[in-house]
């Protein structure tokens, strides 16, 4: 006996990066792990970044007392990608899907978050981050 798959669409975080200074992450929304599906998890990101020369990239974190948060890397140990880069003038937003890391299941709680880069952010550098997964049943 099979159940129909439950796709989970979670309610966006959205936001600015005002005062947060490169080498900071901004979390988005927190989920249990116990709740996902292997290899379901993902995260759909926007951001647009005004301020010149800033960076903004898209990664995961994962805690297992919903307050200490580490970031997790993919498998090869990859560097976190920059998805935009400001110029001084009104950036056009980007928008990826970025894949949850399969070690994330082993952690209690999973959440999206965004990097800044090389400068200090402002209220014209904004985010979205909008996870989805298929909800685990328990049945296989």
């Amino acid at each position: 006996m099979s159940f129909p798959a439950r796709f989970f669409k979670g309610a966006a975080a959205i936001g600015n990066l005002d005062s947060i200074a490169a080498g900071g992450s901004v979390g988005g929304t927190v989920y249990p792990t116990n709740e996902i599906a292997v290899d379901t998890l993902s995260c759909e990101f926007t951001v647009k970044a005004d301020t010149n020369t800033l960076t903004i990239s898209a990664h995961w974190q994962v805690s297992h007392d919903n307050s200490t948060w580490v970031d997790i890397k993919p498998s090869n140990g990859a560097a976190y990608v920059a998805l935009v880069t400001g110029t001084g003038m009104a950036g056009t937003p980007v928008t990826v899907s970025l894949q949850g890391p399969s070690g994330a299941l082993g952690w209690e709680y999973v959440r999206p978050a965004v990097k800044v880069g090389v400068t200090t952010g402002t209220t014209d550098d904004t985010y979205s981050m909008q996870v989805c997964y298929r909800k685990f049943n328990g049945f296989g």
